[in-house]
């Protein structure tokens, strides 16, 4: 759908509608959140930067031109943020992960990196379902909607708001109940056959909007080494299950 100048400006306009709430364990801190990267700045973004500033996938809309995402330059201090903790329970939860440099040896700075792409997908939904919210209310308020009616905006506000509730349940099964009890998140290095060869990989987990959670068992295999390549993805499909691997593995580990 194209959309039209009016659209185009109320979109631009959300974006700057920012959803700050300190999203710590128990969602009780009511102390300002801060914008935090969730990439380390000085650490990981000062090896991508140039000139103070980082290639960044952004949304673009044309009044004649279906919606698209282009890479576009941002500066490294505005990259990757998001106001999902406070100052206090941000330096608390990822004092490695800021400090010290990545070490993939180092399972409780990998726990950190892990809870903070969490915390940072935790903040996005629950953004976007606010960004949404405040969409349906504006209409409503405009005459455009009526009040007792379902919108375009509020039934993605509650999409979101829903998926966001999906994240915060794993949060608390994987991260928050573990941690409570003194013990550490459970994050698998996984050994992959390629060619032959025997390669140290991690899993990653993907999910999906479906609202049958976790139903295409998306997984992908990253090797456990500098390069970090994608070794191995698995995915199940209405045709059965699929598997790519990747066709010249890395005869050393680096």
């Amino acid at each position: 759908m194209i959309a039209d100048n009016k659209a185009i400006g109320k979109f631009f306009d959300l974006q700057k509608k920012n959803y700050e709430k300190c999203l710590h364990v128990g969602f009780l801190c009511e102390k300002k959140p801060i914008r935090a990267h969730s990439i380390q700045n000085a650490k990981v973004l000062d090896l991508l930067q140039e000139n103070n500033h980082v290639l960044m996938p952004l949304p673009k809309l044309t009044p004649d031109k279906e919606p698209t995402i282009e890479f576009c330059l941002v500066g490294r201090n505005s990259a990757s943020t998001f106001t999902g903790l406070c100052s206090e329970h941000d330096a608390e939860l990822f004092r490695l992960a800021d400090n010290e440099p990545l070490d993939v040896k180092n399972e409780e700075q990998l726990g950190q990196f892990a809870y903070r792409a969490i915390m940072r997908e935790l903040h996005t939904c629950a953004e976007a379902a606010y960004r949404f919210q405040l969409m349906h209310i504006e209409a409503v308020k405009s005459g455009e909607a009526k009040q007792n009616e379902p919108t375009a905006p509020g039934l993605l506000a509650v999409a979101f708001w829903e998926r966001g509730w999906r994240v915060i349940r794993y949060r608390g099964s994987y991260f928050d109940s573990p941690m409570a009890k003194g013990k550490k998140p459970v994050l698998g290095h996984h050994v992959i056959e390629l060619g032959g060869q025997k390669i140290a990989a991690i899993m990653v987990s993907l999910t999906t909007d479906d609202s049958q959670n976790d139903k295409m068992q998306i997984r992908m295999w990253v090797g456990d080494d500098a390069r970090h390549l994608p070794l191995r993805i698995t995915a199940v499909t209405p045709l059965g299950p699929v598997r790519a691997d990747l066709s010249i593995a890395p005869a050393t580990s680096q």
